[in-house]
């Protein structure tokens, strides 16, 4: 178990060190609260998730992603059998982002392009 537990150790190390990537791309604000404001909402792309999965915002909300992943990864608007073509940020790589503005109430579902289990939503009111 020695090797298993010390990788498991790795990575929930490496996950507070993404954190704190992420607080300093984020100009040393972070916040995991679940509702986005008209100024903007952030959603980190780890661990082959997205966090928070779930977001709520207001609408002419700026939702930004950033990769905290070492691996490229996408966000694009629908399912894999269903893509919408609203947006797609192409491969992300590590610590790239990608934004877009919600503009019309209604619920955003997205998805990882290259690895199409990680999904999210996004509600705007």
């Amino acid at each position: 178990y020695g090797g298993i537990m010390g990788s498991f150790r790795g990575m929930t190390s490496g996950f507070g060190g993404m954190m704190s990537q992420f607080s300093q791309f984020m100009g040393g604000h972070w916040s995991n609260t679940q509702n986005g404001t008209a100024d903007g909402a952030f959603v980190a792309i780890v661990n082959y998730g997205f966090y928070p999965a779930d977001l709520s915002v207001v609408s002419g909300t700026t939702v930004t992603w950033v990769n905290m992943d070492f691996v490229q990864h996408t966000v694009t608007s629908g399912t894999e059998q269903a893509p919408t073509n609203l947006f797609d940020s192409h491969e992300l790589s590590h610590m790239q982002s990608f934004s877009y503005t919600f503009t019309a109430p209604g619920t955003y579902v997205y998805y990882c392009d290259i690895h199409p289990d990680m999904t999210g939503t996004i509600v705007v009111t």
